[in-house]
């Protein structure tokens, strides 16, 4: 029984690779014409046309959209922004802080220690983020990116790189979370091994 239905799911899959279009007319087997060539009036059947059909695509959507999809379909790294991003972003606490002990002297060392660390926890993952977020040239070489506009693509690499850039900034704060967390844990673990 096993083998009668794999055979038909096989028969089933490799049937869908053999479709052919007929003319309506005719019932002939259309062979030498892309299915976009021919037109026919679905009540009727007859061909209205032969002219090569005309996408609609660019103006049946939104370019901001398209971007969005694209940068999320795009960013497939958020493992290692969390870990490089997260860790590079804590590990300029201390040179950042000591810089705002330094300016801060010994009046306003504790604000300018906060100063630094802010810097380093917010201000260190945004540039980060906006390094090289622009899409590549690959990206930009997409049939349905070609049709637009110089306006439009202005408009789509901008979309493209908030969007990237907050996907970035998304995976360096879940790595900062787990940097902390797992130096706390070491820190608990030393402790708890040496006492």
């Amino acid at each position: 029984m096993k083998l009668v239905n794999i055979f038909i799911y096989l028969w089933a899959i490799l049937s869908l690779g053999f479709t052919q279009s007929y003319d309506p007319e005719t019932g002939e087997i259309i062979r030498d014409k892309n299915k976009s060539e021919i037109q026919f009036d679905p009540l009727t059947g007859e061909i209205i046309s032969k002219v090569k059909v005309n996408s609609t695509f660019k103006t049946s959507i939104n370019i901001k959209q398209l971007a969005y999809r694209d940068a999320n379909d795009n960013f497939n790294t958020p493992l290692t922004w969390s870990i490089l991003g997260g860790g590079i972003s804590l590990f300029s606490i201390p040179p950042l802080a000591g810089l705002g002990i330094a300016i801060g002297g010994e009046n306003l060392g504790f604000v300018g220690f906060l100063g630094g660390v802010s810097i380093a926890v917010g201000g260190v993952p945004m540039l980060l983020a906006k390094n090289e977020s622009d899409p590549s040239k690959y990206v930009l070489q997409q049939n349905k990116l070609l049709p637009l506009s110089k306006e439009e693509k202005l408009q789509y690499i901008k979309s493209y790189s908030k969007e990237i850039e907050k996907k970035r900034i998304q995976a360096i704060r879940k790595g900062q979370i787990g940097w902390v967390l797992g130096g706390f844990g070491s820190i608990l673990f030393l402790t708890m091994i040496f006492s």
